[in-house]
């Protein structure tokens, strides 16, 4: 309880002192908060819709009145620390931080490098060379579509109310470009390419891992005096931290040396090479100095802004974070190289299932069915007609009398026609017995075949444990500890600003760099998120292609593994079919009434479809002219209605 009430009378101090007018920094607008909290990721482009500078400015409203320091701040946490050099002039720090804006979108204006340079190591700028970067500057400006009023002068001389509009618009820009998921072409470049080599995919994955989204576009203008290397490395103490921001702020130069030749943040080996004990024991005694020559209350500001720093334990929570990364990277490409070797050797497979033409259950049982029907038919007219009008012949022949000669005359000897009448009955009636038998010569073969294709379906593949649990493998909680990190940083700024207030300069610029540190820490984890979220997708979607790839493999493979036993069976079928078939053409023929009776029925059949079809055309037709009626009828009895609507002055005529 006590603790709680300390902390509500510092902040009500704290409240005091910044209405009296002491020398607290302000919060500016256009990028992220510089006293409450650390800027929130924004999603990138599929995520949320991506706005258009113009649209950024309207949503980000610029304060009615700005000053050089709400200017100064937003520019710094944005990441441009040369804005937070004091030994650089105003015009440096602002204009070269509107220009590295630029710049990452605009590498090369015109095809040609950036021409502003800072006034250090001696270096002067005339007034031609500060109007040939303010004139590029304008240029770039318009290439942009900025529509913002501002002169060569007022740049020159830098009016707030003129440059403060210009620096909330491209820094818009830069938000736009975290928002653009396209933007992240160098972290999506590693999804599409296979590393054979290990080296090159570690040199590749923490390159791309570690370069800024916003920073891949341009090397032309960076932060060359100051990378994140302090920020990485596991030894370095709060202390250390705070001294080494709060001194660059002040000169301008870096105590902490790069872990990069290039002096860039960018680091493409997994483990840069440690900074030696010597460099941060200078550190040490740098900053005993200083805290040796501080006031009792300064110095507790600063010994508790020391301990903020040491209890986020960033750096260690960040190389696990980048383990992890790693790991689900390295898992990826491993899939990845399984995903082409099991596709190439697909290709192969699929390539003979092409030149299978597996038969069509269906046409095949609509086949056999047809025969058996065609026999019951032949049948049913050899016993029905054919056999007993014959029989009826040799009987009346018998009887010497032919009632199917045209003059009725009587024959004296008809035996021999009628034994020749006997002699095809008893053919037709084997006929009609083998036309039940024959196409039992079918069922074995057709039942085999069937029940292959019963087996054959009852074995398909389905999806298994193994194709679900392909996804189980993914790293589902890295998104949410980053952001459990990002709000770590941001709890940090908020036990900042409950600090008693600022004694003098020395806190007031201990806090600027606690606070500058902060920024940059989210400015990471923020890169980062996006990064894991799009990482977290790309293995969503492998694992969803591999699953796919292997069930059709298994699919091609089940289709090839009954091919032969189907081919044969089919060939049997077939065989068996083909006599068949013959046989039933040819007694077909051979019965000519048959013949012609089987064609009227076909005619009759198509007739009546026919009638049918003109029957349903015609109450179509007819369906379509009453509704036409009943509308022409519902019209005729509005307007009559209308018509009938009394006036102003009484009934219309």
């Amino acid at each position: 309880m006590a603790n709680k009430q300390k902390k509500k009378q510092a902040k009500k101090a704290a409240q005091q002192a910044q209405q009296s007018g002491q020398n607290v920094v302000e919060i500016q607008l256009g990028s992220p908060s510089s006293q409450s909290s650390a800027p929130s990721p924004q999603p990138p482009q599929g995520l949320r819709n991506r706005q258009s500078p113009q649209q950024a400015q309207k949503i980000i409203a610029p304060p009615k009145v700005y000053n050089h320091e709400i200017i100064l701040n937003a520019l710094s946490d944005a990441g441009y620390h040369r804005a937070r050099v004091t030994s650089l002039s105003l015009y440096d720090r602002i204009l070269g931080g509107i220009c590295w804006a630029m710049s990452m979108s605009y590498p090369k204006p015109k095809g040609k490098q950036w021409w502003f340079f800072e006034e250090v190591d001696g270096a002067k700028k005339n007034d031609k060379e500060r109007q040939a970067e303010i004139t590029q500057m304008m240029q770039v400006k318009s290439d942009i579509h900025c529509n913002l009023n501002a002169s060569n002068h007022d740049i020159l001389n830098m009016n707030p109310q003129v440059v403060g509009p210009l620096v909330d618009f491209v820094l818009a820009r830069i938000n736009n470009m975290v928002l653009d998921k396209n933007a992240f072409f160098t972290w999506s470049g590693l999804f599409v390419c296979r590393y054979d080599n290990r080296p090159t995919f570690l040199e590749e994955h923490f390159y791309a891992l570690r370069i800024f989204n916003t920073n891949q576009y341009s090397d032309a203008i960076r932060m060359l005096k100051f990378d994140h290397s302090i920020i990485r490395d596991d030894w370095v103490t709060g202390r250390q931290m705070l001294y080494e921001y709060a001194n660059y702020s002040r000169t301008g130069r870096r105590t902490f040396p790069s872990t990069v030749a290039d002096g860039y943040e960018i680091v493409r080996r997994p483990n840069p090479e440690l900074v030696s004990a010597a460099v941060r024991d200078k550190l040490d005694i740098l900053m005993d100095t200083i805290m040796n020559s501080l006031t009792e209350r300064t110095h507790e500001n600063v010994l508790a802004m020391i301990d903020l720093v040491d209890e986020l334990r960033f750096a260690v929570r960040l190389s696990q974070i980048e383990i992890r990364f790693y790991q689900e990277c390295g898992a990826f490409h491993k899939m990845y190289s399984q995903f082409h070797d099991e596709g190439s050797a697909f290709l192969k497979t699929n390539a003979v299932a092409y030149e299978i033409n597996p038969s069509d259950p269906i046409k095949v049982t609509e086949c056999v069915e047809d025969i058996k029907e065609r026999f019951q038919i032949l049948n049913k007219y050899l016993l029905g007609n054919e056999i007993v009008e014959k029989e009826k012949r040799s009987r009346n022949l018998r009887q010497n009398y032919d009632e199917y000669d045209p003059l009725g005359y009587y024959h004296a000897d008809n035996s021999h026609r009628a034994d020749v009448l006997d002699k095809e009955v008893k053919k037709l009636r084997l006929r009609a017995m083998l036309c039940n038998e024959i196409p039992k010569e079918l069922d074995p073969v057709f039942e085999a075949y069937n029940n292959l294709q019963k087996k054959k379906e009852d074995s398909f593949p389905e999806p298994t444990e193994e194709h679900i649990g392909l996804f189980q493998d993914i790293d589902y909680a890295l998104v949410d500890d980053i952001t459990f990190l990002m709000t770590s940083v941001t709890n940090m700024l908020d036990e900042l600003d409950q600090l008693p207030p600022i004694v003098d300069k020395i806190d007031y610029d201990f806090r600027q760099a606690t606070r500058a540190y902060a920024n940059d820490c989210h400015n990471i984890l923020s890169d980062w998120y996006w990064k894991a979220r799009i990482l977290k997708e790309e293995r969503r979607n492998l694992h969803r292609k591999m699953r796919d790839l292997r069930m059709d493999a298994k699919i091609v493979k089940h289709k090839i593994f009954f091919a032969k036993p189907e081919s044969t069976l089919l060939m049997k079928l077939n065989g068996v079919l083909g006599s068949v078939t013959y046989t039933l053409k040819r007694w077909e023929t051979e019965s000519m009434e048959f013949k012609i009776d089987w064609a009227s029925k076909i005619a009759a059949k198509e007739d009546r479809e026919a009638k049918e079809a003109k029957i349903k055309e015609e109450k179509r037709l007819q369906a379509l002219e009453d509704a036409r009626a009943a509308k022409q009828a519902k019209i005729v009895k509005s307007n009559k209605k209308g018509s009938g609507k009394k006036g102003r002055f009484g009934k219309r005529h």
